[in-house]
Parts: structure tokens; sequence; C-alpha cells
């Protein structure tokens, strides 16, 4: 959410510093900050059950054209989307009204046909989006925003903020390397790591839940038919897992084509303050695979795996379950916090919606409500609305 936020400010003309710690060579091996944009593929699909959340997707989808347009790397892969649901499970997304472009309402023999490597249950019924849907790179993203970010003028530090002092006329940053910043306003974009800190007023109402994706590294060359495969989200539950979302083979950096598998599990956990950094770090994701793999097996029988992986990360939940994009500090202070595992795909308009309210000290969006929006404290009393841990 940071680098989004800089992006859309410094293109105003503001002057502005963005500071964040870069990803770290080794995991094991790191300690300190961790970022959920540390990877290589996260969906983006286009119709939400909610108006404000598609048009949250519109406009991040345009940051990225805006990015591509300009020269950067391609950040996108428009694949299309799938989403199918068992009876009671769609969360408002079925039926499909028949009036939207691009989206192709199925039933579970169209599915079946189309999608023949699915194994899928009976009751299941779905749609599928066309592009630009499909899959992108957190790291791309990141990287392109920051780049553009410093052609309009932006200072970029590749520092850890170490304390955020908020005084009568300005904000005062100090850094691990002791270095120090003064600036009007200050945006903070702390991630699952923002009550761990000092630099909030009070501690914020959140969730971090541990997120593992099972990997399955295949070849395309015996997997023919999943070279067409698009994103894909499956509503159902199970004794093992819920809530399954897949990002179709891709090539990722290190030379491996694989497949993410992700959902929720028995395994889940809330974490700690002291907990989000280990679990990074060390924490137990093999615990996880054989289950998610049992499942991967019912989904996909007839799929030739080579090896499995693990890989870990954190959502961070808010209850009303949209980002916190609120003032802190009336006139100095602001945040950007709370993803609840769609920063990736909204982080265009997150960061857009925070760079106007710390600029204008006011939320002047006629389309996306402020109140979706509010920031919660921790000692307040609140409903959460989010999906509870599995078991």
């Amino acid at each position: 959410m940071g680098a989004p936020t800089a992006w859309h400010a410094a293109r105003t003309g503001a002057s502005v510093v963005a500071i964040g710690v870069p990803e770290p060579a080794d995991l094991t091996r790191h300690h300190g900050l961790f970022g959920a944009w540390h990877d290589a593929s996260r969906l983006v699909w286009q119709r939400h059950a909610h108006p404000a959340d598609t048009e949250f997707t519109a406009r991040a989808i345009e940051v990225i054209r805006t990015l591509e347009a300009e020269g950067s790397p391609s950040i996108l892969t428009e694949v299309g989307f799938l989403f199918a649901a068992a009876v009671g499970r769609d969360e408002g997304m079925l039926p499909v009204p028949d009036d939207l472009a691009g989206i192709a309402a199925l039933d579970i023999a169209e599915l079946r046909q189309r999608f023949e490597y699915l194994a899928l249950a009976d009751d299941v019924t779905g749609y599928t989006e066309d592009a630009p849907s499909g899959y992108m790179s957190p790291r791309g993203l990141v990287a392109a925003l920051l780049v553009s970010a410093q052609t309009a003028g932006a200072e970029v530090i590749p520092e850890r903020v170490t304390g955020v002092d908020v005084l009568a006329t300005h904000t005062e940053l100090r850094t691990s390397t002791g270095r120090s910043f003064t600036a009007k306003k200050a945006v903070l974009a702390t991630g699952a790591f923002s009550n761990t800190t000092d630099f909030l007023p009070r501690p914020v109402a959140l969730r971090r839940k541990s997120e593992t994706a099972l990997m399955a590294e295949l070849d395309l060359d015996k997997n023919p038919a999943l070279r067409d495969m698009p994103i894909f989200v499956y509503q159902l539950e199970s004794e093992l897992i819920a809530d399954i979302y897949m990002v179709p083979p891709m090539v990722y950096p290190d030379g491996r084509t694989m497949m993410k598998f992700g959902a929720n599990t028995r395994h889940d956990a809330y974490l700690d303050d002291p907990g989000i950094e280990r679990w990074y770090r060390e924490g137990d994701s093999d615990s996880v695979v054989p289950d998610m793999r049992t499942a991967f097996r019912r989904l996909f029988p007839d799929i030739v795996v080579d090896d499995w992986h693990g890989v870990r990360c954190v959502i961070t939940r808010t209850p009303h379950g949209r980002p916190y994009i609120d003032t802190l500090v009336d006139g100095r202070l602001y945040c950007a916090i709370g993803g609840n595992g769609h920063s990736a795909k909204w982080s265009g308009a997150i960061g857009g919606l925070a760079a106007s309210l710390a600029l204008t000290n006011d939320w002047t969006d006629t389309v996306i409500p402020a109140e979706h929006h509010r920031i919660q404290y921790a000692d307040e009393p609140h409903t959460w609305t989010t999906r509870d841990l599995l078991v």
C-alpha cells in the first residue's frame, strides 16, 4: 500500500519520500519486517458482491495499465477468471446479472465441459470473466511504482523507520541508520506489523492470520490442459480446507514452473506481535501440505506433479473487511493498513485514496464511501464481519 500512495502523491507534484525495507535476501536469516508483496503472483478479478469493491479493482487495474504504458515490464497476465461455488457458499457472487460484459454464467455441465481437468461437486455453479482478469506480480508492481514515483520527483529510502514523532507543525521520522526526515504529513502503510511499532497513537483492531500456499511444481508438457487455465476461486467447505484460490502454472524467478494453491485450513492461527516475524522466518508451513495436497488431488485427479512446496504469508484482517484508510492525527498522520487478502489487487486504488486524504485532509471521493475505511481501535467494541478461522 505504501508504494502506490507515494506514486499517487508524487504525481500531484507534492514533495514525497517513500521509506521502506527492501525484500530480505534470505527469509530464514532475516530479523525484522516482512512484506506480503514479496511474491511473484496475486489474483486479480473484477466483479465483487459490493459495487465499491468492483470499483476498487477497476481503479487498481488502471494504475497497472498506466505503469505498463510508461514502459514497465509486464505486471498483469490476463488469463481470465473462474469463480465456482457450492450451494450456500457463493458469498453474494451468484447468480450473475445478465448485463455484465465479459461474464458468462455456467452450470455444472458447462463447467465440466469447459474445464475438464477439474473434478467439481455436482451442486457447483459459477461464472467466468474475460481479460483483464488474471494474475499480477506484486514485486513487479512495487518496483514499477517506485521507479515511476522517482521519475515524478519522489525520493525512495531503502531503510527501516524506527520512530515517528507528530509535532504541532510537522512530523519527524527516524530510520535505522540514524537519518531523520521532516514532513508536513506522513502516511503509515505498516501492514501486519502495524501494532508492533510505537508509531500509532493507539493499537488498531487487527487479526493477523497465518496463510500457507501449496506450490505444485510441474511440467506443462505433461499437463497440456493447464496451458489455458484461468485464475480460479472455489468456494466450498470440507473437513480439510475451504475457500480455495489458485494461480495457473507460471514460471517463477528461479526457473521452476509452479501452480499456486491457497486456502483456509484447519492449521491456520492468529499471530500475536512476536509471532508474526517467527511465522515468516521459520513457521511450520509443512504441516499444512498433506491436507492441501489431498485437496489438490481431489480437484485435479489427473495432473502430474513433480514436487510440492509450501510458502508462508500473513493476511491482515480488519473487523469490517476493508482497508483502514483514515486520519490518525488531524493534519499530520494518516494510515493505509489492513489488506484482508486483497492488498495487492486493490493497492493502486488504496494508494490513491490514502494520498488524496493526506494531501487534502479530507475524503473527497464520491464513489468509495469513507465509512467503509474508518479505522477501529483495539480498545473499542467492534463486530468482526470477516470469516473466522476454519477451526
